[in-house]
């Protein structure tokens, strides 16, 4: 589909004139050309712009201590291991009002009529407005951790099972998954490291490596060692130490490779 100025030449159809995102960078390979609910045409290029930038150097990602982890929640977004906290705007339990409205107007509607087919556009366009909240949240997050940090560490969590239970709407609405593909697509941009870990007892253990049992009411850690911090905070720091630790393994078994 080659490109003349604001026009596009799809097939069998001839030159269509867009509004370019952003400019085009690379070589275009491939492009794919869909109509979402609300009625409007998007096309998506897939283009080659060469071999990803080499990844920032493990011994100097643990040297300068550039590792953070993150712990995912549903009453903040993210809380990282040096304290600070990602909100969660809940955006779709801020427009439930406004879907409800349109939702109940389309039920009223007569099956068929032009009407009705105006009032789902609405509707689909309310999902489309929580859906685009949520996408470019996270996207401005990823991109503030990824400018910080090395390396990024999280749990390797199965979202979607986590998705099925009583909280699948508030799962659903923090939208964890999103969060997750934009740190490793940003980190895949920039050179940095993404690393998932063992999510097991991340919220039951203490720093001091004791086993500190708590409900899941229980929003405060406190540990015999004397250490008294938030639930999340706690955690966090639990992901960071695992993340360095598979760092650490991960470059020496590249050191004894390269060594072989």
């Amino acid at each position: 589909m080659p490109l003349k100025n604001d026009r596009v030449r799809v097939p069998k159809i001839g030159l269509v004139k867009l509004n370019l995102h952003r400019p085009i960078e690379g070589t275009i390979r491939n492009a794919t050309v869909r109509r979402d609910p609300t009625g409007k045409w998007w096309i998506s290029f897939q283009c080659d712009v060469g071999a990803a930038p080499p990844k920032v150097s493990m011994q100097k990602t643990l040297d300068e201590d550039s590792v953070v982890g993150i712990d995912l929640g549903l009453t903040t977004l993210a809380t990282l291991s040096t304290g600070e906290e990602i909100l969660n705007h809940r955006f779709a339990r801020r427009s439930a009002d406004r879907l409800k409205e349109r939702q109940q107007s389309l039920a009223r509607k007569k099956k068929g009529s032009k009407s009705r087919e105006r009032t789902k556009v609405l509707v689909a366009k309310a999902h489309q407005h929580v859906a685009n909240q949520r996408l470019d949240h996270c996207r401005k997050e990823a991109k503030k951790l990824v400018s910080k940090y090395g390396a990024i560490a999280h749990e390797d969590l199965s979202i979607r099972s986590l998705a099925r239970g009583k909280l699948a709407k508030s799962f659903h609405d923090a939208a964890w998954g999103l969060l997750l593909r934009c740190v490793a697509s940003k980190a895949e941009e920039a050179g940095k490291h993404d690393v998932p870990v063992d999510p097991r007892q991340t919220s039951q253990l203490c720093i001091c490596g004791r086993r500190v049992e708590k409900t899941l009411s229980e929003r405060m850690h406190r540990c015999v060692c004397g250490l008294t911090i938030g639930r999340d905070h706690c955690s966090a720091l639990i992901v960071k130490s695992r993340g360095r630790r598979d760092l650490e393994l991960l470059m020496s078994s590249s050191v004894e490779g390269e060594a072989s």
